[in-house]
């Protein structure tokens, strides 16, 4: 709360806070003329003088830089954005800056009120200006001069530079991984953040830090060790910032999938149970490929809502949650219904990722022959081919696959949209198949309040009772980074919306990179949705109405499915809420990304790993305009045909701009899209739920709100 709430000047959530671009001068001139009166004063301890007059000088001169590249960033702010929502990362930048000339200005307050105090000490104040107040100036400053260069040499009023000379980009990223850091992950971290928010924040970066100090010793490190370890962190900020910084430029795919997974593979797993409401059906099953599914008349309607189809599964049943929560459900079908599929491998190392030519081309490249594990970390061999759907626990299944060759041909750029080919295949029922039967199963898990009737719960027996079935769907994918995570880490904020909006959630536990690359996780998702399609009345819904949504990395997720939707003739959702979504997976620079140089979630080297996983390229590398991998290089004769687009994204997120450039080329062509940006919000924001506090709440309640005006409800 100190860091935030500056005595009048700059309330954190008050409405001048809203709109920095117009305190940010003020701020700046205050601040200025504050560091010069002290710099005539004498001061109370002469030993300590001469360093606390420097840290004020370094950061004087800093400000003279951000002053000037100011008016630059606020005319920006003020033009690139999307219609009714004046957002992007233009603004986002503003708001730091307002809010650390802020917390600097507080603190020279102090200093200057009680400096002729007997027990007042210059220490305190002299170490936050070292530590804090110079090495975030100077830091802004650089990405400040950074993002003034995309506003003034971008074109078509684009957030998003696009470098035509390789050693530009080179440069440029270079610049972004010399910049100071460890000031922004000590003890003022996320001071940008409401207190509640600060609050997750530290306790996160407590657990990074003291995980990493074991990982990096060991390569692997138990849960009561990272708890050790990060005891030493607790009290010693600026040990734990330089523990941060050390593991994250390191660019370890190995560690961020082991730290981000922590929330699968420890007790916190389980906190949803605890803290969220419960549920009557919360279920993980595994489907196999069927090519009557496939072939099935119901997955292939385009916009039209439909009603269940019977795809011949036999049995159904109804448990309840408090008795066998997450257990496994089991579903046959007639063999004669089934394909031959192969048999899973056992456990082999990583697959190493294609080359950069190859994943870079305009057609996809093959996978190589590994076996894929799914999100548990101790992977099991699945049940028998001849079952439709296998058994699958929390354990997982490990199974084989080698993708043949995908005939897409990605877009030129968006300028010559009107020659883009039809990405449309005349039998894409045997080219699915031909992607998918190697896969063996697709996890997914179906997640109710109340049991309906119909729905698939076990294999023992028909369910006879229960609620009816339901006119809504809601079809989910996780975030993660493409990565890490599942869809029992999401469960938080979906046992909410489950009890908020009482229809049936199947979220999909797609295979994760780079053990499986792009496109094994879209072609797992449309399967899944297709199911779906297919078998409503065993989700316990009518399907009336589906929502198809994700955040993160579900988002691009959700997005490219939509897409694959329309190119393929399949039945489209009745709308899409993407939240914080990447929508744009090549490595250029927007002033939002420029965030990813201190942000505390989703900082450069992260960012880096999973993109570079995902697309089998180092993300510097990459510069694939395929829009099933980065739907924003989506045609325009496509985005048309899209249903309604609801954009729920955080406004201190490195991937605001990808959104707000995408709501602004919906916008465009006249489509219905809607947009809120939650300005004091991080990436992720629905998943800290309960600790975020009431903007976090209020986030979740828009995003239920919304789902629930494209059900009809």
């Amino acid at each position: 709360v100190f860091f935030l709430k500056v005595q009048g000047l700059f309330p954190p959530h008050s409405p001048s806070a809203m709109d920095p671009s117009g305190q940010v001068g003020l701020l700046l001139e205050t601040l200025m003329k504050t560091i010069e009166n002290i710099d005539a004063m004498p001061l109370k301890d002469p030993d300590e003088q001469d360093d606390f007059l420097l840290s004020l000088h370094n950061s004087l001169g800093a400000m003279h830089v951000i002053q000037l590249e100011v008016p630059v960033l606020m005319r920006a702010a003020k033009t690139q954005v999307a219609e009714g929502c004046p957002s992007n990362g233009y603004r986002s930048l503003l708001l730091i800056l307002s809010r650390a000339l802020a917390k600097i200005q507080t603190v020279l307050d102090g200093f200057l009120e009680n400096r002729t105090k007997f027990f007042y000490r210059l220490a305190p104040a002299r170490e936050l200006m070292r530590d804090f107040g110079c090495g975030a100036l100077r830091t802004l400053a650089r990405v400040f001069k950074l993002a003034s260069a995309v506003a003034t040499s971008s074109t078509d009023d684009s957030l998003f530079l696009s470098f035509e000379k390789e050693d530009e980009k080179r440069h440029v990223l270079d610049e972004l991984r010399v910049m100071e850091r460890e000031c922004f992950f000590g003890s003022a971290l996320g001071f940008y953040y409401p207190s509640s928010v600060q609050l997750f924040l530290k306790g996160v970066t407590l657990a990074l830090a003291g995980y990493s100090a074991g990982f990096q010793r060991t390569a692997s490190i138990s849960h009561g060790h990272a708890v050790a370890a990060s005891g030493r962190f607790l009290f010693n900020s600026k040990e734990k910032a330089k523990q941060i910084v050390s593991v994250l430029r390191e660019e370890n795919i190995d560690f961020v999938k082991a730290f981000w997974n922590l929330v699968d593979t420890t007790p916190a797993r389980h906190l949803g149970k605890i803290v969220a409401p419960s549920v009557d059906v919360n279920r993980t099953i595994a489907l196999t490929v069927s090519h009557d599914l496939l072939k099935s008349e119901a997955g292939r309607v385009s916009f039209e809502p439909l009603g269940a189809a019977d795809a011949g599964w036999v049995l159904i049943n109804e448990e309840n949650e408090a008795e066998n929560d997450d257990e496994s459900s089991a579903l046959t079908t007639p063999s004669s219904a089934l394909p031959s599929l192969p048999a899973a491998s056992s456990a082999t190392p990583r697959a190493a990722p294609a080359s950069a030519a190859a994943a870079a081309s305009s057609t996809h490249s093959p996978f190589p022959s590994s076996t894929h594990p799914t999100h548990s970390p101790s992977p099991r061999a699945p049940a028998p081919a001849a079952a439709a759907v296998a058994a699958v626990t929390d354990d997982g299944l490990e199974v084989a696959d080698e993708l043949k060759d995908m005939d897409v041909h990605p877009p030129e750029p968006i300028a010559s949209t009107a020659d883009v080919q039809d990405c449309s295949r005349g039998t894409n029922d045997e080219w699915v198949l031909e992607q998918m039967e190697t896969f063996g199963t697709v996890n997914v898990r179906l997640m109710s309040l109340h049991r309906r009737v119909g729905q698939l719960v076990n294999m023992s027996t028909i369910a006879a009772g229960g609620h009816k079935p339901s006119d809504g769907l809601i079809v989910h994918f996780h975030g993660g980074g493409f990565v890490a995570q599942s869809s029992q880490s999401h469960e938080m904020y979906l046992r909410y919306w489950a009890k908020q909006i009482d229809v049936p959630i199947l979220s999909v536990d797609y295979s994760l990179a780079p053990e499986a690359p792009f496109p094994r996780a879209l072609e797992e998702c449309l399967y899944a949705y297709r199911w779906a399609t297919s078998n409503l009345s065993k989700l316990g819904t009518t399907g009336s109405r589906i929502v198809l949504t994700g955040d993160s990395a579900g988002g691009n997720l959700a997005m490219a499915v939509a897409l694959r939707c329309i190119t393929e003739n399949i039945r489209a959702p009745s709308g899409i809420l993407l939240s914080y979504p990447a929508l744009n997976l090549q490595l250029n620079i927007s002033p939002s990304r420029l965030l990813s140089v201190f942000d505390p979630l989703l900082p450069q080297a992260v960012l880096l790993t999973c993109l570079t996983a995902y697309t089998s390229t180092h993300a510097e590398a990459f510069t694939s305009r395929d829009p099933f991998i980065s739907p924003a290089f989506a045609p325009d004769s496509w985005l048309l045909k899209l249903p309604p687009v609801y954009l729920a994204v955080a406004g201190l997120d490195p991937l605001l701009d990808d959104s707000v450039q995408f709501a602004r080329r919906l916008q465009g062509l006249g489509k219905p899209v809607t947009l809120r940006v939650f300005e004091d919000l991080p990436h992720g924001f629905l998943c800290i739920r309960p600790s975020g506090g009431e903007h976090v709440r209020e986030a979740n309640d828009v995003c239920v709100a919304w789902i629930k005006e494209i059900l009809g409800i």
